[in-house]
């Protein structure tokens, strides 16, 4: 997998992971009983976690190329 490809699946997983841990979080502000939680709260992990697995999934049937925005800063190794 190319290094652009890779920041990709990254970035998306990252925001997939964002939405559902954010969605926790509102489902613990409800007044639902701890059982009710936990069963919400697993279904909410295992359809965040299969988009993951589906979008590296897709994503593997494209090429990907990062193009870089003027302000951006890269970095280089060594």
């Amino acid at each position: 997998m190319s290094d652009d490809k890779k920041k990709l699946e990254t970035l998306g997983e990252k925001a997939i992971t964002k939405v559902f841990k954010d969605t926790l979080s509102l489902l613990e502000l409800s007044n639902i009983d701890k059982e009710q939680f936990k069963r919400i709260r697993k279904q909410i992990l295992r359809s965040g976690n299969d988009e993951i697995r589906k979008f590296a999934e897709e994503l593997e049937k494209y090429d990907v190329k990062y193009n870089p925005s003027y302000n951006e800063t890269i970095s280089f190794k060594e």
